[in-house]
Formats: C-alpha cells, structure tokens, sequence
C-alpha cells in the first residue's frame, strides 16, 4: 500500500482553551494508517501512520480543539475539532 502525507492544519494555540498534545519519540501513540501527518508549516512529520480521519476519531474532544506542536519549527497544529463541530460537519456535506 502506498504511504500517504497530509499536512495539518496551522492555527493559533489557545492555552486554557486547547488541549496540547505532546509528542514523545519512545513512546508515540500507535496509529494504523499507512501515512503520515505533517506540520503544516514546515512539512516535518509531526505523527507517523496516523490519517486526519483517524486522529480526528482518536484524539476528539467535546469541547476542545485537540492541538499538536511541531518539535522542527514549533508551530502549532490541530489534530482534531471539538466534536460538535465535527457533528455539525456530517449534519452539513449529508444535507
């Protein structure tokens, strides 16, 4: 299967408003895609076989933008929407 890219989406980190994901080199959450998620400033690999669908599924927050920051070039990342707006998303593209 052939390995993906996808760069993220860059935005502006809300502390007490966004939930900060960290990157730990040994012990990196395991995802199952065959791709990799990219900052979207750099192009640096900010998670290895994760997809955005699946970090959305993962790392979703009611209530919280889900956010990582880039060890390259410290930029700031979203990895996943609150689930409402997700919820509202689907609501939309099925109307």
């Amino acid at each position: 299967m052939r390995r993906t890219r996808e760069r993220l989406e860059v935005i502006e980190y809300r502390p007490g408003e966004d939930r900060l994901v960290y990157r730990n080199n040994d012990n990196e959450a395991e995802g199952r895609s065959h791709g990799d998620l990219l900052c979207g400033n750099c192009g640096e690999v900010v998670l290895s076989n994760w997809s955005k669908e699946e970090a959305q599924t993962h790392f979703v927050m009611h209530d919280q933008r889900v956010v990582i920051q880039c060890l390259a070039c410290k930029a700031y990342n979203l990895l996943a929407a609150p689930s409402e707006k997700v919820e509202q998303n689907i609501v939309l593209n099925r109307a």
